[in-house]
């Protein structure tokens, strides 16, 4: 059987040989977008066979990684802006629900979905930066 897994490392570091390190920031933002699928699943009432779990938790990676790769430097697993992105989309997850029961053509409606967990999690992204960059005099202000 194929060792999908690497040797332990310290967080921050990744295997030479592209097998994931289980203790790497990257282990953890995988196993936590696989794991945001399943919930999602099943919160939703939909079957959380493999190949649903892998669409859905695929689906979420796209999001995360294109948003940080137009706000951010490009994009890495190992990074704190892909970690504070991830926050984002369970965040966002919790304001805009998909019901695949209510829709004409699951595709469509999944391709909306898609898109609006993207809109908000650049949203979100955006005002953090935004806030951040504010002054004092402006906080104050109302």
């Amino acid at each position: 059987m194929t060792q999908l897994f690497g040797p332990e490392m310290k967080p921050w570091e990744t295997s030479d040989d592209g097998r994931l390190a289980p203790s790497s920031y990257a282990a953890t933002a995988v196993f936590g977008l696989t794991e945001l699928a399943m919930e999602t699943l099943h919160e939703q009432g939909v079957d959380t066979s493999p190949a649903n779990v892998g669409r859905l938790a695929k689906m979420f990676a796209r999001i995360i990684i294109r948003v940080h790769c137009d706000l951010g430097d490009g994009g890495g697993w190992q990074s704190g802006l892909n970690a504070r992105l991830r926050g984002a989309l369970r965040s966002a997850l919790q304001v805009i629900s998909y019901d695949p029961t209510d829709q004409d053509t699951v595709q469509a409606s999944l391709d909306d979905w898609e898109a609006a967990l993207y809109d908000q999690v650049t949203a979100i992204a955006k005002t953090a930066a935004w806030l951040y960059a504010l002054t004092p005099t402006q906080l104050e202000a109302k």
